[in-house]
């Protein structure tokens, strides 16, 4: 991806999904288009994996990485 601008957001099960939607959003916002992030989800069993899916289906620089058991 060249010079881009890399992000990694680690979603933690305590997080409600509005954040990781808020979090994308603001990234998305940016007037710098160079850049890749990384959604890490550690198992969580709310709305959030469909949430990531969603953005990185309309944004390919949006990785998903699911993980099936929580690490901590």
């Amino acid at each position: 991806m060249g010079n881009a601008t890399g992000s990694c957001l680690d979603h933690y099960p305590q997080l409600q999904p509005r954040y990781i939607a808020a979090a994308l959003d603001s990234i998305l916002a940016q007037s710098y288009v160079h850049w890749e992030a990384l959604v890490v989800d550690d198992g969580s069993s709310d709305r959030s994996p469909a949430i990531i899916e969603g953005y990185a289906s309309k944004d390919s620089r949006i990785t998903p990485i699911f993980l099936h058991t929580i690490k901590a």
